[in-house]
């Protein structure tokens, strides 16, 4: 992987694919908790990606919002009063970024949990996160009104409409957030937080090899 005759594109797949490879062996060979080895892995190979595209450009600069919400979160003013405050005011970009902050996730990742019918990957990201019942409930019916199509998209600087976000739809997501324990919640989160190019060479080689898939990647 480190050949410098390899395309650029060609030595990161195979970053990957043989992390894959080396992960499913151990895991088929020895009895060892996967998300443990992941934990062990993921750090190597993100040091085999980042010198197989040391000459590469460097990575795309941070929105506005999201180099303010990691201003925020550096200088431990990153709270879930402030998120949902932002949120309130209809500033839904600095809203995304400060709960892609909290979350420790991707923001294009953060933005489909926030806005997928159920909210069930809120109320996960809520409990694994400490947010309180009634915080996951404000987001849940504050991000309701600003899902595309529901008065105040994620590019708005518009006040949120009222009206969306029902109270079967709440109590269906509370009860949804009331069942998950946050040690599961947790669990999940970290999966989440896994590289998605990662994750997808897992699941090609578990397909393969006649193994469970282990989900989407992203």
């Amino acid at each position: 992987m480190h050949r410098k005759d390899l395309p650029r594109e060609l030595a990161v797949k195979m970053c990957y694919w043989v992390s894959a490879a080396i992960r499913h062996f151990i895991l088929d060979k020895f009895k060892i908790d996967a998300n443990e080895l992941d934990d062990t892995i993921e750090p190597i190979l993100k040091e085999q990606v980042a010198t197989a595209t040391a000459e590469a450009r460097g990575p795309d600069a941070l929105t506005p919002a999201e180099e303010a919400a990691r201003q925020l979160k550096a200088a431990g003013k990153l709270s879930a009063r402030l998120m949902i405050q932002t949120l309130r005011r209809g500033e839904v970009p600095m809203f995304e970024a400060m709960f892609a902050q909290i979350c420790e996730l991707r923001l294009a990742l953060v933005q489909r949990l926030l806005y997928e019918t159920g909210g069930n990957g809120l109320a996960i990201a809520s409990r694994a996160t400490r947010l309180s019942r009634e915080e996951f409930a404000t987001i849940y019916l504050l991000t309701r009104r600003a899902r595309p199509g529901q008065g105040a998209g994620a590019g708005s600087s518009q006040p949120l409409a009222r009206g969306a976000g029902g109270a079967v739809d709440l109590g269906r997501a509370l009860g949804f957030y009331d069942k998950v324990a946050a040690d599961t919640a947790q669990k999940v989160l970290e999966r989440w937080r896994r590289d998605p190019q990662y994750l997808f060479a897992i699941k090609t080689i578990e397909q393969g090899q006649g193994g469970a898939p282990d989900g989407p990647a992203d």
